[in-house]
């Protein structure tokens, strides 16, 4: 699948782009590698804020920053927000969280994707 093109295949995923502000802050990619292990492990979840809950029911959440698509994790429940919550080294305001679950997966190639607003349904990418 050419990422960033129309689906045409069963929806399995959501893409959600970082905002290049997080990227700074965190520290980027060397800081979702530090995070890995505890996602994969069960330790942690990763947050991802939405502004509205998806209507369509997926698993798979694809998060972009960079330029490109980084990693998928499992999307295990999505919450109502409530105000704001510091994660990540940052202060976030959520209207819903997507609560996701390992394993924190990396694609085998660069994946471009050009940042965007709010989120985009795909099919499987990897």
């Amino acid at each position: 699948m050419e990422v960033g093109k129309e689906v045409s295949g069963q929806l399995t995923g959501v893409i959600k782009c970082l905002p290049s502000t997080w990227v700074k802050e965190s520290g980027g990619l060397s800081f979702i590698q530090r995070i890995k292990p505890r996602i994969d492990s069960g330790e942690s979840c990763w947050h991802m804020s939405f502004p509205t809950r998806p209507r369509i029911e997926v698993l798979h959440l694809y998060v972009a920053f960079d330029g490109h698509i980084q990693f998928r994790v499992n999307i295990m429940d999505f919450r109502q927000g409530r105000g704001k919550s510091n994660l990540y080294g940052g202060t976030f305001l959520a209207r819903y969280w997507a609560i996701c679950t390992g394993p924190m997966v990396f694609p085998n190639s660069p994946l471009p994707m050009r940042g965007f607003r709010g989120y985009r349904y795909t099919e499987q990418i990897w």
